[in-house]
């Protein structure tokens, strides 16, 4: 979907034929149509969260990810993007309090992070004002995201011990036999490229600025 927006941008149509439009656009709108009518949840919510593997509080988030690319492509689309993933970001905050954040979602909190800066960013200042889209106005959702992403982090992995190899997960310099979530490489690359940068945006500390650096070394 972003390449097919970056190709139309372009005005490349004529020289690259793509059918997947229509696709895109009816699985977006699916997905729209089918949140989830109590708790605005993107997604089935079947026994999630809290599964032995952490999938549900992380699972939804590639999604939103892809909702944000398609607003940018769509901005007819966008309130309508902001209200279901402000919906499905206030459920997540609640959930966060009580259910445990494990495996998949301990390695990949740092997205949701992301993904609640983004809303901070470009959605309050927009939609702030609109109890459809921002029931608890500006200052509530900001307020909101920020904790949630605090508490994230907190229940989370703890990527700063694992780079600096002084926590119980420790980055491993040599072969690792047997699978995990931690060394796996995509979640592995997802606390390199995103923990430190998420992080100082929550604390503005140096110190958290610098593990930028620090875990470039890890990362290439």
């Amino acid at each position: 979907m972003p390449l097919l927006g970056l190709i139309e941008a372009a005005k490349a149509n004529g020289r690259v034929e793509s059918d997947m439009k229509p696709i895109i656009d009816d699985m977006m709108a699916y997905v729209l149509a089918h949140t989830n009518t109590t708790n605005g949840w993107i997604g089935p919510f079947v026994d999630e969260p809290g599964d032995n593997n952490g999938h549900g509080l992380w699972d939804p988030l590639n999604m939103i990810r892809s909702l944000f690319m398609y607003a940018e492509f769509h901005p007819e689309k966008e309130q309508q993007i902001a209200k279901a993933v402000v919906a499905h970001l206030t459920e997540e905050s609640k959930l966060l309090v009580t259910d445990p954040v494990l495996k998949w979602a301990s390695t990949r909190w740092p997205t949701f992070v992301e993904i609640c800066q983004y809303v901070v960013d470009y959605y309050v200042p927009k939609y702030g004002t609109d109890a459809a889209v921002m029931p608890l106005g500006s200052d509530g959702t900001t307020a909101m995201l920020l904790n949630a992403s605090a508490l994230f982090a907190n229940k989370g992995m703890n990527w700063l011990g694992y780079y600096h190899r002084n926590s119980t997960l420790k980055f491993p310099f040599a072969d690792v036999h047997g699978w995990n979530t931690h060394d796996h490489g995509v979640n592995n690359a997802e606390g390199a490229v995103r923990w430190p940068a998420v992080t100082y945006r929550m604390t503005g500390a140096t110190q958290d600025a610098d593990q930028m650096d620090y875990c470039e070394q890890y990362s290439t």
